[in-house]
């Protein structure tokens, strides 16, 4: 089936008007920035207080343990999301 010539000339006007893209940082700069941000959070709500009795809370073992589950349960929910939205095999090799 032949391609119709509007599609012709609007393939060739888009390829005409296309300008280079600024490349995507790596997969492991963006996993970094995202765990910056991530431990920022965290940072915030113990500076600020989010919770009364957090200095309490965080002299107790098992509510450290949770806190340091739940920030490593995020930071693989971020690495697994980042690896799964990387296309094509250049993903496998970083």
């Amino acid at each position: 089936m032949p391609t119709p010539p509007s599609h012709e000339r609007l393939v060739a006007q888009l390829l005409a008007d296309a300008r280079p893209v600024r490349p995507l940082w790596s997969p492991h700069t963006r996993l970094a920035v995202w765990l910056v941000l991530q431990a920022l959070t965290l940072g915030f709500a113990v500076e600020f207080g989010l919770r009364q009795d957090l200095g309490a809370h965080l002299r107790q073992p098992l509510f450290l343990l949770e806190v340091g589950a739940l920030i490593a349960a995020g930071a693989t929910a971020a690495a697994v999301a980042l690896r799964a939205a990387v296309p094509g095999p250049a993903a496998d090799g970083q």
